[in-house]
């Protein structure tokens, strides 16, 4: 927005029982260039995924897409543990946090992938396909949402606040 500048003075002279006020007619300073909006909808949305990192892991010949996590997301997984029993809480988080964080295989969407036709929900979708793996590919995936996790907390500075 171009500067404007004006000047109000108080008089103390009195005309007709009021306080007159003079203003100077507003000046544009054409120096300065008018300010850009920092956040714009591109702007907002590059935010939105600052941090998030995605990578692919083959494991015998099947690419794994694997990508952190944003509040949303982790909100939904705290909510599925919470309401599990106790015992299953411990044995649910990876391949929970797995269902979220694991995008395709091989090109096709998690939930796509679910041979269950009474399931409806995606999220319900996903975790039945990440239940079916093998615990050997659930630990191995898991490690690499780890460490795409602690990249992306490097990459932001958020381990530099840790300190």
């Amino acid at each position: 927005m171009p500067r404007r500048s004006g000047q109000v003075s108080n008089n103390n002279e009195q005309a007709d029982g009021e306080n007159p006020v003079s203003q100077d007619p507003v000046k544009l300073d054409k120096t300065e260039e008018p300010k850009q909006n920092k956040l714009s909808m591109s702007s907002l949305k590059d935010l939105a995924f600052l941090g998030r990192l995605t990578r692919k892991e083959v494991i015998g010949g099947f690419t794994f897409e694997i990508s952190t996590l944003n509040i949303n997301e982790q909100k939904s997984i705290m909510r599925k543990i919470m309401t599990s029993e106790e015992v299953d809480r411990l044995l649910d988080i990876r391949p929970l946090t797995l269902s979220f964080s694991l995008r395709t295989i091989n090109g096709v969407p998690l939930a796509d992938l679910c041979e269950d036709t009474e399931i409806i929900s995606d999220e319900d979708k996903r975790l039945s396909v990440v239940l079916g793996l093998q615990l050997s590919v659930v630990e191995r995936l898991h490690r690499v949402h780890e460490e795409l996790t602690k990249t992306s907390s490097k990459e932001v500075g958020l381990e530099e606040l840790k300190k």
